[in-house]
């Protein structure tokens, strides 16, 4: 076998193993709308600002990938930074990176901190949670994005928004050895 033959089987293998034969890839549409539409309880004031500007018909672009794991796992690849670009109203900020485990087409992360300013306990938790209801050629569904604040006389606020999102699967190409 030659060098080139060689070479080109190891980039094959290569581009399998990154992108296996059960990864697919999205382009996805969320829209922000709710984000400009939350209750006054998400705001240190109680009361929601009279000053919001709304835009509709203005969605952000991603690229979600989705594949199989070992069993009923499935794993979906959010990128890096989902939701940090979200405001929840002075609530803090529902941020995640990397792989979401799931299954059945629902994906959930969480995360929590313990804090203890000024000797008062403060709990900060957020919550992540994708729900597909269409995973074929097309993806729809919603993304959840919950944070919550347990605390005596903090003042900080807990809030969560629902964001539709609506996609297309996006074709890719296998590398294939002669």
């Amino acid at each position: 076998m030659s060098v080139s033959k060689i070479a080109l089987a190891a980039v094959a293998a290569l581009a399998l193993a990154a992108c296996g034969p059960d990864e697919t890839i999205y382009r996805i549409a969320v829209d922000k709308t709710p984000l400009t539409q939350l209750p006054g309880t998400c705001y240190t004031s109680g009361a929601a600002p009279t000053d919001l500007t709304t835009t509709t018909g203005l969605f952000d672009d991603l690229t979600w990938s989705f594949f199989s794991g070992s069993g009923s796992n499935q794993y979906l690849d959010i990128g890096t930074n989902f939701g940090n670009a979200y405001r929840l109203g002075d609530a803090p900020r529902v941020s995640f990176s990397g792989l979401v485990q799931g299954q059945n087409k629902v994906f959930s992360a969480s995360s929590s901190q313990l804090t203890q300013p000024g000797g008062v306990a403060r709990t900060d938790a957020h919550d992540l949670t994708v729900t597909f209801t269409d995973l074929g050629v097309t993806a729809k569904g919603t993304v959840l994005l919950r944070s919550t604040v347990t605390c005596t006389g903090c003042g900080a606020p807990s809030c969560e928004a629902t964001l539709n999102f609506d996609g297309h699967q996006i074709q890719t190409q296998q590398i294939t050895t002669p």
